[in-house]
């Protein structure tokens, strides 16, 4: 055996080979001390626990655990925006910033003078939006248009024109599809200053009071200026289509339930008044 210099103290100690201790004993003792010197494996080296690591090993190992983080914080952010995406509009978020991932997306401002193309069931409307006669109220239907508010859908017709009340106005905007039209229920704008007066043609918002308008609108038929003292504040006008107004069935007058349609939706429509005339598709003609 080759022994550390701690293994010959030891036998320095020893009785020596002439004493009466057999050598076997001095042999056994001498192994059992050798065994207890020796490192584990485990401490010899490589990439065993408690040893150095290779490089390659460590930065393998970093790699992995940097893999293990960003698949977590990327289930985290797919996780947050799932949950929230009832909070916005048809689910619509901003998709692109991870960190801001449950915030819903925002079309901005509306233009200062833009264009709505209504296609109705018969025919075209155009009309003209001026953002100064009511800005707030603008940029909400500037909103609804680019965020499909008024589409034909699977479940829905499109937007009912389902108060028509002659020689007055039509009524529209509440969605066939009673999630999309709670959320949006929920949503009021202020009012603006009545800057121009409710002439035949004319698109303003509908109320229920002060600083409760949402999305239900109105086309005045006739001149209706009794409707400024009232706080309508006109949003925009007819500049072809106007015909169109006098085409809309009538029939049913104010006999659709407003509460109903937010309630029950397009089934109720098609249940009760089947030949209600429909929005079905807004563009604006400028941004296509």
């Amino acid at each position: 055996f080759k022994l550390s210099w701690k293994m010959s103290s030891f036998l320095k100690k020893l009785p020596s080979a002439s004493s009466p201790i057999p050598l076997v004993v001095l042999l056994v003792l001498a192994g059992v001390f050798y065994v207890s010197l020796t490192p584990p494996q485990s401490q010899r080296g490589g990439k065993e626990a408690n040893g150095p690591l290779n490089p390659r090993d460590i930065s393998k190992q970093l790699n992995e655990e940097k893999d293990t983080k960003q698949r977590f914080h990327r289930t985290e952010s797919e996780r947050r925006c799932k949950c929230d995406a009832n909070a916005c509009p048809y689910g619509q978020l901003v998709s692109n910033k991870p960190e801001n991932c449950c915030e819903c997306i925002s079309v901005g401002q509306a233009p200062d003078v833009f264009h709505i193309s209504m296609t109705t069931t018969k025919g075209n409307i155009l009309v003209e939006m001026h953002r100064d006669w009511a800005p707030r109220g603008v940029d909400r239907v500037y909103e609804l248009v680019k965020l499909g508010f008024c589409e034909k859908a699977d479940n829905t017709r499109g937007l009912s024109l389902f108060r028509v009340v002659p020689n007055f106005v039509i009524q529209f905007g509440i969605h066939g599809d009673p999630s999309i039209a709670a959320y949006w229920r929920d949503n009021k704008i202020d009012d603006d200053k009545v800057a121009v007066s409710n002439e035949a043609g004319y698109l303003t918002f509908a109320a229920a009071g002060p600083d409760t308008r949402t999305t239900q609108l109105f086309f005045n038929i006739k001149n209706n200026s009794y409707l400024d003292k009232s706080g309508f504040a006109p949003l925009g006008k007819i500049v072809e289509g106007m015909e169109i107004l006098e085409q809309v069935n009538d029939e049913y007058r104010e006999k659709p339930n407003q509460g109903q349609i937010q309630q029950s939706g397009q089934p109720y429509l098609d249940a009760s008044f089947p030949r209600l005339d429909y929005i079905t598709h807004c563009s604006i003609p400028e941004e296509v």
